[in-house]
């Protein structure tokens, strides 16, 4: 039997694999070398041995800019209704009831009463009063009445007996003189009895729509006095007269103050003077926000302009509005501000007065204009400029502003993809070297681009 020897192992030839092996270490130190010339390159430029000296920068851009004006302020109702106290005399007025401060009402409930007290005793009276002289007008009418039957019947009885003595006086051509001439006296006497009688019934019924006037007057002053009370008992309970919530005012009643002194909301109890407004109920179909704007944005706002407001308290949600009303310039030299008013589109149950809001106000949009990040505007001497990058250094270049918001500033004097410093490099840490332009200025240039 043969036996065969095994063959030694032999390795095939591993060229390519050597040379893809050696590849990719050397792809790998490239890769590294890169990386740390990068680290290198960007530590260099924070420590000021780039281009910009460590400085940020940005290009002028040319685009569309939207104009806006940014302001902060409170929520409030529009036509509003004022609950002031009646006017009513007789002295100061009590509260004897009062909704509560932010309680939500709705037409007719009520929100202010008074002690009516006085008013319903008044109103006692002024019903007595009034009944006595019903009664009274109905005694002076029936006398008058009962008079002038008596009257008329001593006018018939009168007419009769002058007619009698006439049939008498036709008799004296047959008479004996003596009663001739007495029945012409009793004619003449009947005759002047009847005048006297018409002239009496006369002054007698003047007298009688007299006192039956005088009755009626002071019926209608009962009346009037009747009326008076309980016009000024209703006219003590203030009522709704449309949905919102109550704002309860300051109790300025008070004859007791002093500097820095802090009054009190109106309670029950308090007392107040007629025509004291008591509480305020704004209208949640019309709200409003009161917002100051910086007097130097006056000129950018007209009436009707579009607004965004979002509310602290309604965070994630956008209401539309627009510039209802503008108000004077108030406020120290330092400080201007103008007062204005801003009125929301829509309602919401969720809004309440009183809530704080974030006003957007949008006053214009700029078409194809050149404008910068508004921190890469400086002024000095009543001048504005930027710091252009000009073959590695800095250098100012006086710039028109046409039109500033808040984040930028449209201006001309630049060209389109120009490199302008965001900070001011003669202020930085390890600053670039400068140039100054052909506007010379303070060293250390000028105060950022207005914020608000």
């Amino acid at each position: 039997m043969t036996s065969v020897a095994p063959s030694p192992l032999v390795a095939p030839p591993q060229p390519r694999r050597r040379s893809r092996r050696a590849l990719g270490r050397y792809l790998v130190a490239l890769a590294v070398l890169a990386a740390a010339a990068w680290g290198g390159w960007r530590l260099y430029q924070g420590l000021g041995g780039g281009p910009t000296g460590g400085v940020p920068v940005a290009k002028v851009r040319r685009g569309d800019v939207t104009m806006t004006v940014f302001a902060t302020g409170t929520l409030e109702g529009g036509d509003s209704e004022l609950l002031s106290a009646p006017m009513i005399a007789g002295g100061d007025l009590s509260i004897t009831e009062l909704a509560k401060p932010g309680s939500f009402v709705r037409p007719g409930d009520v929100v202010v009463a008074f002690d009516t007290s006085v008013q319903e005793y008044n109103l006692k009276q002024a019903e007595t009063a009034l009944a006595i002289a019903r009664q009274q007008v109905i005694e002076a009418r029936a006398a008058a009445a009962a008079t002038e039957e008596e009257n008329r019947y001593a006018l018939i009885k009168a007419r009769y007996d002058v007619r009698r003595a006439q049939l008498q006086v036709r008799k004296d051509p047959i008479l004996a003189a003596i009663d001739a001439q007495t029945n012409d006296l009793k004619l003449r006497a009947a005759e002047d009895h009847l005048r006297q009688l018409q002239s009496d019934l006369a002054s007698q019924q003047a007298t009688d729509r007299a006192s039956i006037a005088i009755q009626e007057a002071a019926l209608h002053k009962a009346q009037v006095e009747a009326a008076t009370a309980r016009r000024n008992i209703a006219a003590m309970t203030l009522r709704a007269t449309h949905a919102g919530y109550v704002d309860i005012k300051t109790n300025t009643s008070t004859n007791f103050f002093y500097p820095g002194m802090q009054l009190p909301d109106y309670q029950v109890g308090d007392t107040t003077r007629p025509g004291m407004l008591i509480a305020e109920i704004p209208s949640t179909d019309h709200w409003q926000v009161l917002v100051n704007i910086n007097e130097l944005d006056r000129g950018h706002l007209n009436v009707g302009q579009p607004a965004r407001i979002e509310f602290v308290g309604l965070p994630g949600q956008t209401f539309s509005g627009k510039v209802e009303f503008m108000g004077g310039v108030s406020g120290p030299p330092w400080a201007r501000q103008v007062v204005t008013t801003v009125a929301l589109d829509q309602s919401s149950p969720q809004l309440h007065p009183g809530m704080s809001a974030s006003v957007q106000l949008i006053t214009d949009r700029l078409r194809n204009v050149l404008w910068v990040p508004a921190q890469a505007v400086f002024t000095a001497n009543g001048q504005s400029y930027v710091y252009l990058l000009d073959h590695g250094e800095f250098r100012r270049q006086p710039v028109t502003i046409v039109r500033q918001s808040e984040s930028q500033v449209v201006v001309r004097g630049l060209a389109e993809g120009a490199k302008i410093a965001l900070a001011n490099p003669e202020q930085t840490a390890a600053p670039a070297r400068t140039s100054r332009g052909p506007m010379q200025a303070v060293p250390g240039g000028g105060a950022g681009a207005r914020g608000r």
